[in-house]
C-alpha cells in the first residue's frame, strides 16, 4: 500500500500535469482564434486584445498571483521601450497581461518552441536574429519606423533568459532603439516567474509574480556615447534595485 508521502507526490505530479495540459491547450485554443480572427479581418490588430485575455487566463492556470507596483503612476498607455529582466518564459504573459498595446521583441529561436513559437512567428512581435548583426540591425531600423505609429516595445536587454535572479549584463540593442525612435524608456523588473517557470523545465509550480514598473526615462536626441554607456549603467541598477522592491523602504527619485 501506497503511504501518505508517496499518494502527496503522486497528487503533486498529477496537478503539475494538468497545469501543463492546461497552458497546452489554452494556447492552442488562442492561437487558432486569433489567427482565425486575423485572416478574417485581414489586420493584426486584434492580436493585442486577444493576447491579453490568454495572458491572464495562464497565469490564472499557472497559479501566479500577479501583484503589480507602478510605483511612480505612470501612464501605461504612453509609448516606450520597455525594458525589464528577463528570467523566464512566463515573462512575456506577465507583460502582456498587464501593459496595453505591447509588442515584444523576442529572439528568433523562440519560434521554435511548439505552439508557441507559431504563435509569435504569425504576430505583431518583433523576431530579432541575434546571430546575423546585419539582418538585427534592419529589424531595429523598421521597429524604429514602426514606432511612429504608436505603440510600445519591450526589449528584454540581457538578450537571453538568466539563470536565476541574477541580472546579466545588459545589451546594447533597446537603447539604440530608443535613442533612434526618441521614445523614453521605461524600466520594470519582473520578480517570481522564474520560480513558476524555471528555464529547461516544463514543471509549473503556483507563485506569486510582482511586476515593478519605474518611472519613464526621456531620451536626449544628441546623446554622447559616453551618455549612453551611463545611460544603460543607469537602468541596469534601476532594474536591479527594483528586483528588491520593498514599498515601506523604497525612496522614491522625485527628480525631474
Amino acid at each position: 500500500m501506497l503511504n501518505d508521502g508517496h499518494l502527496k507526490s503522486k497528487k503533486i505530479n498529477i496537478v503539475i500535469i494538468l497545469r501543463f495540459l492546461g497552458v497546452i491547450f489554452l494556447t492552442v485554443y488562442y492561437g487558432v482564434r486569433v489567427y482565425i480572427y486575423m485572416r478574417i479581418q485581414g489586420n493584426k490588430s486584434v492580436f493585442t486584445v486577444q493576447a491579453m485575455d490568454w495572458a491572464k487566463k495562464l497565469l490564472s492556470i499557472c497559479g501566479v498571483t500577479l501583484t503589480v507596483n507602478n510605483i511612480y503612476n505612470t501612464n501605461l498607455e504612453n509609448d516606450f521601450v520597455i525594458v525589464p529582466n528577463h528570467t523566464s518564459l512566463l515573462d512575456i504573459p506577465v507583460l502582456i497581461a498587464t501593459i496595453p498595446n505591447i509588442r515584444i521583441m523576442y529572439k528568433r529561436d523562440l519560434e521554435k518552441v511548439p505552439i508557441f513559437g507559431w504563435i509569435m512567428k504569425n504576430s505583431p512581435y518583433i523576431a530579432i536574429d541575434r546571430e546575423d548583426p546585419k539582418k538585427a540591425l534592419i529589424t531595429l531600423q523598421q521597429t524604429i519606423e514602426s514606432m511612429k505609429e504608436g505603440s510600445s516595445v519591450v526589449v528584454f536587454p540581457e538578450g537571453t533568459r538568466a539563470a536565476g535572479e541574477a541580472l546579466g549584463e545588459f545589451k546594447r540593442g533597446a537603447f539604440y532603439l530608443a535613442i533612434k525612435a526618441q521614445k523614453p524608456i521605461l524600466p520594470v523588473s519582473i520578480v517570481g516567474t522564474h520560480k513558476v517557470l524555471p528555464n529547461s523545465s516544463i514543471q509549473i509550480r503556483p507563485n506569486p509574480v510582482t511586476l515593478n514598473i519605474s518611472k519613464s526615462i526621456e531620451i536626449n536626441d544628441s546623446i554622447t556615447k559616453t551618455e549612453e554607456k551611463n545611460l544603460i549603467s543607469e537602468v541596469h541598477s534601476i532594474i536591479s534595485n527594483l528586483m528588491t522592491y520593498d514599498a515601506t523602504t523604497f525612496e522614491l527619485d522625485t527628480s525631474s
